[in-house]
């Protein structure tokens, strides 16, 4: 405009303003702080007259543009123009989504030689000028995220803008796969909106796996594909060709699957196997099985692929069925009778016995009972079986080869003397060589060892019979024996070891034997232990779906104090035309089981839960990663507190696994909705909070972070004070952030250097939270994880925002520490206010629990449980009511108690204990349940999912929370 006397009086303002500033600094060199701070309030006083002068005010927006006039000022760009730089980026465009990166005052912020304006941040193709034009974000390639670029969706008519352009049900990404039209809601115009109509969506998944989903809604997005390693039974199974991959759709889209067509490579080395014979096999979880998952299957040699349809996902693998065929017709039943007990073949025996003759055995049997007792199991033998008999001390001797003639057998039996010393080496060495250079192929092979000592051993023998098929039964007499020696023997062989006091037990030992090796008159349905399982299953071993065999002690109810029966952990027996429907004629005689754990094992998986525990919370006892999200189960369940049944806990899309491995450089946390965002798009938020603070809202959390760790904006019209300031700030952001992307609520202090006013913090928080009432947890976890603040800070600003409940708290006995730092866990201290008043009982001074197992041990010290299986770690089967079981953590006085430690999310397994409990009490067989919720030292968390709560509250069951 042209010059007038108002505009030339401004401007000489303006210049003696500056004058002034250049006699401050002058001052200041000379240290004269009194003419340091005359010469600022003249500065300041002319500088403000002049800008009125102007039309430039605080408040104002003189050009019109859209960034205030104040922010225009400290950038360094002209209130009078909209374009200070004449980059063709509009001053608002820069300052608002390239804040931090391009400067409004500068057309080629960087000096790279390229402009502003053609500067493509976020690599979609699409230059800033472009996104400007497109209204696109210039930080973010798919800006409505809905899985295609913002460059892409330009070219194909798409609104970049809006995720489902054509508003049909589909977003624009799900409608290529799909085969429809994103720009046509009904693309076969049958009156059916694609959302809702049943189409095939093609997917390409890893490893070169590609699914064709038939269905409704987005398949296509919710369709999760990993490899599975942590599951010994999905692993090299007979016949097993292929790696193993499970496959999944996250709820509510899982519904509308009807149908896929999973096309899986095979390996270029198939060994043996022919292409012709392979077959994608599924694998039953309900009874541990792999079988072909349809019987029609495409197999395409030249592309090195099988396909079959399924209309459910789980785990499955390339299996070459003719392989796995013979696997299952090689399988006998150990424990059928040999003769004459039912039975249509007639199983025959090879045996040898091979029976210590050391000196020791004049003082450990001196009645020679080993030597009536070997006999005892000769009696036993059918007519045809045939027997042989080695004499072991310092070397071994064979007294009789094999033969059917069994007096010859008991006078060789009656020659063993007891002198020399003990090589049991050389007996089993002498035995395996008799049945392998005499031994009929066809016969059941078997050797029966007693020894009272120690001796020589060379564990390829055990080898040896191993291949050979040469089960070994060792029996240890006496306290001098080696029992580690024999059991490994017998349990390499898949026999079983025995340990006896005195030479007393031997007859009975023996008629045992005779009995479990399905001898003449032997019951092969006895059940010694009562546990379900008869004895000859418990010695022989269980054979399993996967093929494997399970041994347990057919005395002890429990053999691995596991709190399950051997019973339950074996399980029921499997179909017997299961197998004949996939293999012609009858593939095997041998019982098998869904076995659903080890009953020799504790803890089959070696997860840290015990199986009792996993058959609790429905994970796999053979699965050390139940839910594939690369966290082990008990790590997820003692540490974490994630559900180990859910690949993603929080639903935030993103694996426990990987959020777990991202706390720090992404700010994820596997319990709390964490929402994707640009590296650039969060750098540049935290930049508008920290630099420009009120004079720019925006309503994301990272801009609250900036903010809080700022001092914020005075109006102090020096020219482009904030210039330096923003190109240090991306530095030191860049310097923290070593991903593509970050979660929306990472907080960057202790890496930004905190530079406010400490008591500004509460009323900033609160200004936040009155604009955006959703974010209220998530900025107090900013607040509180603000270590230069000072507590009393901190609480002012949680006062403020909780109002009433924070009261609630401190009445009922959260010390304001404890609150403080689970709100810097991200802890949603609303919800845990709200369980308090509905929670039976609180009580104080708990402290925060380093593991669940830790809950469980106060726990037991507070109702003084000392007994496992009597007070404590009590197992309750609710077979036939809801799942396996219910383990509860105490049981005393009728009462069930469970402890859980940290925040517990929702999650099928929890609502079932849930569901349990109140059955339980229903038909009386536990008087009431109680729960209890501590605090984790790992999450410092605590409380429930307010659904849990809800559910607990539904079914009659109290609970306590303790505070810490």
């Amino acid at each position: 405009p042209a010059t007038t006397p108002g505009r030339a009086a401004a401007e000489r303002a303006l210049r003696q303003a500056e004058q002034q500033l250049a006699l401050a600094d002058a001052a200041m060199g000379r240290s004269a702080a009194s003419s340091v701070v005359v010469h600022l309030r003249n500065a300041w006083t002319k500088a403000s007259g002049g800008l009125t002068g102007l039309g430039v005010e605080q408040g104002g927006d003189h050009d019109g543009d859209g960034v205030p006039d104040a922010l225009e000022l400290g950038l360094g760009t002209s209130p009078f123009s909209a374009d200070t730089d004449g980059d063709g980026l509009s001053d608002r465009f820069e300052v608002e989504t390239l804040f931090g990166f391009s400067s409004p005052a500068l057309a080629d912020t960087d000096a790279d030689g390229v402009a502003d304006g053609q500067e493509d941040l976020d690599g979609d193709g699409l230059d800033a000028l472009a996104e400007q034009a497109a209204g696109t974000s210039p930080t973010e390639g798919d800006t409505d995220a809905d899985r295609l670029g913002d460059a892409d969706e330009l070219a194909a008519g798409t609104d970049p803008l809006t995720a489902d352009t054509d508003a049909d049900g589909l977003v624009d990404g799900a409608e290529g796969p799909a085969g429809t039209d994103a720009l046509d809601p009904d693309s076969d115009d049958d009156g059916v909106l694609d959302g809702a109509d049943v189409t095939t969506q093609q997917v390409d998944a890893l490893d070169g796996i590609h699914v064709a989903l038939v269905g409704t809604g987005d398949l296509a997005g919710g369709l999760v594909v990993h490899e599975v390693t942590a599951d010994g039974r999905l692993v090299g199974a007979g016949g097993q060709v292929g790696r193993a991959y499970d496959f999944s759709l996250a709820p509510p889209v899982a519904d509308g699957l009807q149908q896929a067509r999973l096309t899986l490579p095979f390996p270029a080395d198939l060994g043996d196997a022919q292409p012709e014979d392979l077959r994608v096999f599924y694998f039953d979880p309900e009874i541990g099985a792999w079988y072909p998952a349809a019987e029609d299957q495409v197999v395409d040699v030249a592309a090195g692929t099988v396909t079959a349809t399924v209309t459910h996902f789980s785990t499955y693998a390339i299996f070459d069925i003719r392989n796995w065929g013979e696997t299952w017709t090689a399988q006998d039943d150990p424990c059928r009778p040999r003769g004459g007990g039912g039975g249509t073949d007639i199983v025959l025996l090879d045996l040898a016995l091979v029976l210590d003759s050391s000196g020791s055995m004049s003082w450990n049997d001196p009645q020679g009972l080993r030597r009536s007792a070997a006999k005892i199991f000769v009696d036993a033998l059918l007519p045809e079986d045939r027997a042989a008999v080695v004499d072991f001390d310092s070397s071994a001797r064979v007294a009789q080869g094999l033969t059917e003639d069994k007096a010859a057998v008991k006078s060789a039996i009656d020659t063993i003397d007891d002198v020399g010393g003990t090589n049991i080496g050389a007996g089993v060495s002498a035995a395996n060589q008799i049945l392998l250079g005499n031994g009929d192929p066809a016969r059941a092979r078997m050797v029966i060892l007693l020894t009272d000592g120690e001796g020589s051993y060379s564990s390829s023998l055990t080898t040896q019979a191993q291949a050979a098929g040469i089960t070994i039964y060792t029996i240890g007499l006496g306290s001098s024996v080696d029992h580690a020696l024999l059991g490994s023997i017998a349990t390499g062989t898949g026999g079983t070891y025995t340990n006896v006091r005195t030479a007393e037990e031997l007859p009975e030992v023996f008629r045992r034997l005779a009995e479990d090796t399905g001898g003449s008159g032997a019951d092969l349905t006895k059940d010694t232990d009562s546990d379900g399982v008869p004895d000859c299953i418990e010695i022989q071993g269980a054979l399993s779906g996967s093929g494997h065999r399970y041994t347990s002690d057919p005395a002890v109810a429990d053999t691995d104090g596991d709190g399950l029966t051997d019973g339950e952990e074996i399980g029921s027996r499997i179909d017997a035309d299961f197998f004949g429907t996939w293999i012609p004629g009858n593939p095997t005689t041998a019982p098998t089981y869904a076995v659903f754990s080890d009953p020799d094992s504790a803890d089959t998986d070696g997860d840290g839960l015990t199986d009792a525990v996993e058959a609790d919370l429905e994970t796999s006892p053979f699965s050390t990663d139940s839910d594939g999200d690369g966290e082990r189960d008990g790590v997820e369940v003692e540490v974490l507190g994630t559900s180990p049944i859910l690949y993603d806990t929080d639903g935030d899309s993103f694996s426990d696994g990987y959020e777990d491995d991202h706390r720090h450089d992404q700010g994820l946390d596997p319990l709390y909705v964490d929402v994707k965002v640009s590296a650039w798009t969060y750098a540049g938020h935290f930049a508008q909070g920290f630099i420009a603070g009120d004079l720019w809202r925006a309503d994301s959390l990272a801009w609250l972070a900036g903010n809080l760790l700022s001092g914020g904006l005075s109006f102090i019209p020096v020219y482009g004070w904030i210039a330096g300031g923003v190109a240090d700030l991306r530095d030191v952001i860049g310097s923290a952030i070593h991903a593509d992307w970050v979660g929306a609520g990472m907080s960057l202090a202790g890496v930004v250097p905190y530079a406010g006013d400490a008591f500004a913090i509460p009323g900033k928080a609160v200004r936040f939270v009155l604009r955006n009432t959703d974010k209220a947890d998530e900025a107090l976890t900013l607040v509180a994880k603000m270590d230069e603040v000072p507590d009393s800070i901190k609480v002012d600003a949680a006062r403020q925002i909780l109002k009433d409940q924070w009261d609630v708290l401190i009445d009922e006995g959260f010390d304001q520490a404890s609150l403080i730092r689970i709100m810097a866990g991200r802890g949603n201290l609303d919800q845990v206010a709200q369980a308090v008043g509905r929670a039976a009982n609180v009580t104080v001074g708990a402290g925060f629990k380093a593991t669940g197992k830790a809950g469980e041990a106060a726990l037991e010290a507070t109702y003084g449980a000392t007994t496992k299986g009597v007070d404590k770690q009590v197992w309750f089967s609710t077979k036939g009511i809801l799942g396996r079981g219910r383990y509860a953590d105490v049981f005393v006085n009728g009462i069930a108690h469970e402890s859980k430690v940290g925040f517990v999310s929702y999650s099928r397994s929890i609502r079932n204990q849930i569901e349990k409990d109140a059955a339980l009490v229903a038909n009386g067989r536990i008087s009431g349940a109680h729960w209890h919720f501590y605090a984790s030292d790992v999450s410092s968390s605590i409380g429930a999912d307010p659904r849990i709560i809800d559910l607990l509250v539904q079914k009659g069951i109290p609970f306590t929370v303790h505070a810490p």
